[in-house]
């Protein structure tokens, strides 16, 4: 059981820059196993990408470059080029266009998506779980479509969804929905489950509705391999970057002293 208790700032300041220090003589690639997947309270799917909506579903000014509204999301990832893809549930490769974009049919809702923008390896038959990484981005968004059945056409709006039940998020144009440039609400302020109101924001690794030192502490202590239990995923990734490491620490530490807001 971890009780909460109040460390000194100092002290955790210390740990961090010591796990800061070590972090930086580590040369091997990140790796990602879904930790830092993100998805509404309550929702069917996670989002494809941490970081912020552009265009979403129905938007007309898409119009302008395509020829018709946009039968999507395009989902910014907030660690730009080669941030992880992640798959939106659990489902199976159902066609493969090319090495940037993918169809995948998801088990339960049963649905079918379109996603390009990406890099990926994926092979048609491929089974995915829900929150897995499945491939990086291509640039520094994704373009995801819902409802992509055989014969589909992501141009084509009808043969489209609105992604909104999908995410437990209001996304759709048409209904008053706007996302005016430039493009600066996180995700989690586009979630409607709980009477509209969004997850506590980023930080609350303890999934307790507070943001402290405690906080920074359990991040510290997860990187380190101290602790067996993982932080909320969706609360602790402070930056969306995609994984949990003394980068989110700092962060929760200098939020907590009062240097950030």
């Amino acid at each position: 059981m971890f009780h909460r208790f109040a460390p000194s700032l100092l002290a955790l300041a210390t740990v961090l820059s010591l796990a800061l220090a070590a972090e930086a003589t580590l040369q091997s690639e990140p790796t990602f196993a879904g930790s830092g997947a993100f998805r509404c309270q309550g929702a069917d799917f996670y989002w494809p990408v941490n970081g912020r909506l552009g265009w979403i579903y129905r938007e007309p000014d898409a119009i302008s470059t395509s020829g018709s509204v946009h039968t999507g999301l395009d989902v910014w990832a907030s660690g730009g080029d080669g941030s992880p893809v992640y798959a939106l549930a659990d489902g199976y490769v159902s066609r493969m266009n090319n090495s940037w974009s993918f169809d995948i049919i998801y088990n339960d809702p049963n649905v079918e998506s379109y996603m390009t923008h990406t890099r990926h390896s994926l092979r048609v038959g491929q089974e995915v779980r829900g929150g897995q990484q499945i491939a990086v981005t291509d640039g520094d968004w994704v373009h995801v479509s819902i409802g992509a059945f055989h014969g589909y056409d992501d141009r084509v709006i009808e043969q489209t969804q609105d992604p909104s039940p999908f995410f437990g998020a209001n996304v759709n144009y048409d209904a008053g929905v706007r996302n005016p440039l430039p493009y600066t609400a996180q995700l989690s302020s586009w979630c409607t489950a709980g009477g509209g109101a969004p997850p506590p924001p980023g930080g609350d690794a303890l999934c307790d509705d507070l943001k402290d030192s405690l906080d920074a502490l359990l991040i510290l202590q997860y990187t380190a391999n101290l602790v067996s239990g993982k932080p909320c995923a969706e609360r602790a990734d402070v930056n969306l970057d995609g994984v949990i490491d003394a980068r989110d620490a700092a962060l929760m530490l200098q939020y907590a002293a009062g240097l950030i807001t």
